[in-house]
């Protein structure tokens, strides 16, 4: 029990250092997705499953406290998409969609000058700053794309 209120409160330190909230997280079966700040977890962290097998996001709160709100915001919604989107249909892209369409739906993401903001930070992290690879300059490009589909 101590565990679990230690990992809620270091994921609620890692929200408001954020400034925002994780979005609610489900896997393409239904099932709740928790996040679990953990200090201990490598880079950021990511979606990954513990001990049993359930789907569970990992991150290092102090790390992404340290992003810009807006790509903390991707960031998390895409580690999401590993969980929510059918192994069979996830690519980098889908990925990216599901966090742009889904920032859309939470308000995070609503006119042109916050995409264009998004896309300058995104473009100015480091290389090794983000689970799974870079962003690339296709990729970061392409995101507004998402919202054509």
């Amino acid at each position: 029990m101590k565990t679990f209120a230690l990992s809620l409160a270091l994921c609620l330190v890692a929200a408001s250092a954020a400034q925002a909230k994780p979005p609610t997280c489900r896997t393409w079966q239904g099932m709740e997705v928790p996040y679990l700040g953990n200090p201990a977890v490598e880079g950021l962290g990511g979606a990954t499953t513990d001990r049993k097998g359930r789907a569970i996001i990992a991150l290092h709160p102090e790390r992404l406290g340290q992003l810009p709100p807006l790509v903390a915001d991707f960031w998390l919604i895409r580690e999401c998409a590993q969980h929510a989107i059918h192994p069979t249909r996830l690519t980098e892209q889908s990925a990216d969609c599901f966090a742009m369409k889904t920032m859309l739906k939470k308000r995070k993401l609503s006119t042109t000058e916050q995409m264009e903001t998004l896309q300058g930070q995104l473009r100015a992290l480091p290389q090794d700053a983000l689970p799974r690879g870079p962003m690339t300059e296709a990729r970061i490009t392409a995101l507004p794309a998402c919202f054509e589909n």
